[in-house]
């Protein structure tokens, strides 16, 4: 689950960022879904561009492939949750 903005500081105003899923990626294969984002960090997804097309609000069974771009929309300090939840490497 997400964290709190951190106490006594304003959380600000949302933003977007973008994420690309790397080479090496434990997500390459998994859906949106399966990733679970919104849950562990508070950011939506609300854009994904793949290879052929750019998706908006994408659905929960898209699956992630590398070279994928994932569009961000959260506060700050969620999403520099999200970027090392997604940061992660597989073992």
């Amino acid at each position: 689950m997400h964290e709190p903005a951190p106490a006594g500081k304003p959380q600000g105003q949302p933003k977007t960022q973008r994420f690309e899923v790397s080479a090496g990626s434990p997500w390459i294969g998994m859906t949106l879904g399966e990733v679970n984002l919104r849950r562990r960090t508070g950011v939506h997804i609300v854009g994904l561009q793949k290879r052929d097309a750019a998706v908006t609000n994408p659905e929960a069974d898209i699956m992630l492939e590398q070279g994928d771009l994932l569009i961000l929309f959260g506060l700050e300090h969620q999403l520099e949750q999200a970027a090392a939840y997604l940061s992660q490497r597989a073992a």
